[in-house]
């Protein structure tokens, strides 16, 4: 099985993540333990630009799916077609529905 390219942060952009809405990821902590699966559900670029690149800022929203709830931290993300190996992860409030109790996590790329 060939593994999927790592991507470094300069490489991603929105366009990398628009196209995966409602697609798995699974994340793991650098020192092993068990995967945590989510699902992308929001892609939103913001209104800046990053002055490194000139690239659009943006933010990717995930739903928990399986395995542990994790605190906020850097993760390794994977996908089936790229794997990020440095990810800051928040977890967030994100349903305006009071009887959602899933939960969310954001990363902001600036």
């Amino acid at each position: 099985m060939v593994s999927p390219p790592t991507l470094n942060v300069q490489e991603i952009s929105v366009e990398t993540f628009q196209p995966l809405l409602r697609q798995p990821f699974r994340i793991a902590e650098s020192g092993g333990g068990a995967d945590t699966e989510l699902e992308l559900v929001e892609v939103l670029a913001l209104p800046r630009t990053r002055p490194s690149d000139g690239k659009q800022c943006f933010s990717v929203v995930f739903r928990w799916i399986a395995g542990p709830l994790r605190p906020d931290g850097i993760y390794r993300a994977q996908h089936r077609d790229f794997e990020i190996p440095i990810l800051f992860l928040s977890r967030i409030s994100y349903s305006l529905d009071p009887g959602d109790t899933q939960a969310y996590y954001e990363s902001i790329f600036n």
